[in-house]
């Protein structure tokens, strides 16, 4: 009885909550620890790269030297702005031939454009469209007015873990049509009320956040006044349900810094009187071909009275 009671005890002993017997070496703990602070830090150098936009100002730049150099006698233009001037404007060479088959020849195009660009990837770009010494900057006026915040890290850590399990396991990630590889891909109908969901809380967020400030701002015009180079700020056009979206927003930051824009006369501005009903946009920003069609060709009129120092579209 006694050795039956002292072998449950020792039992009993051996299932104690507090007894560490069996946990694994401090060692193998330092390990796992080490494994994964390595797996955390390992893709920060990536996340450096792509929050300061490297590549977007070197390969604008690269372009910017080759039209500056470009061949001699036309009038040049260059047009900065976000994926909403990507798809209501055609791209270079074909912005030319647009041009001029409606009553604006011999100017060039160079289009600057990159989705949810702000203040400051655009800022990179400025120094370099002034020492080219274009005839006119056509900028995209919500670029002036909002900035973009990098993705932080734990998200982008996140997502890159999330990408690299489903490669590892030998799954890939649905395909999502770009927007800008055909503008005639629409919202389907079914998704219009949560489409438009998600982007009046993306345009919340972007209104509501810091701008770059009214200094910056003034700063590029007042350098483009002195440097000889006629700036155009143009207002995209937008759906009637987002423009009442935006007034509604109420940031009075927002409201303040738009309202000195359109006022400064360190720019010209231009705004399209007409209106763009909905079925001339891909989604609640970005035009589709039809849109683009009847907006370039407003825009081309505009430059061509703005290079001959007549009306500015205002």
């Amino acid at each position: 009885m006694q050795n039956v009671s002292s072998a449950g005890k020792s039992a009993e002993a051996g299932n104690h909550p507090g007894d560490c017997s069996h946990a694994p070496p401090i060692g193998v703990w330092i390990a796992v620890g080490f494994l994964t602070l390595a797996v955390v830090l390992l893709p920060y150098p990536s996340y450096l790269a792509s929050s300061r936009d490297s590549t977007f100002a070197a390969e604008n730049i690269r372009r910017i030297r080759e039209f500056a150099a470009g061949r001699p006698g036309a009038h040049s233009v260059i047009m900065i702005g976000s994926s909403a001037l990507h798809s209501g404007t055609f791209y270079d060479n074909k912005m030319d031939a647009f041009a001029a088959s409606n009553g604006c020849p011999g100017v060039r195009f160079l289009r600057i454009s990159q989705r949810g660009t702000g203040f400051r990837q655009t800022e990179s770009v400025l120094t370099p469209a002034l020492l080219a010494k274009p005839d006119l900057i056509v900028i995209q006026a919500d670029v002036l007015l909002t900035d973009s915040t990098p993705t932080p890290y734990p998200v982008y850590l996140s997502d890159t873990l999330r990408s690299a399990l489903s490669m590892t396991l030998g799954h890939k990630r649905p395909h999502r049509p770009n927007l800008l590889d055909d503008l005639d891909l629409e919202i389907e109908p079914e998704q219009h009320d949560a489409a438009f969901g998600r982007y009046a809380k993306a345009l919340r967020e972007r209104l509501t956040s810091p701008g770059p400030g009214r200094d910056k701002v003034a700063s590029f015009l007042l350098r483009a006044r002195r440097a000889g180079v006629r700036v155009a700020i143009v207002e995209m056009p937008r759906p009637e349900k987002v423009g009442s979206l935006i007034a509604s927003i109420g940031d009075a930051t927002y409201k303040a810094e738009q309202a000195w824009l359109t006022g400064s006369d360190l720019a010209s501005h231009m705004n399209c009187p007409d209106q763009f009903q909905l079925d001339q946009f891909r989604d609640f920003i970005h035009l589709n071909n039809e849109g683009r069609a009847r907006f370039a060709a407003w825009l081309v009129v505009a430059i061509r009275k703005e290079l001959a120092g007549g009306s500015n579209g205002k």
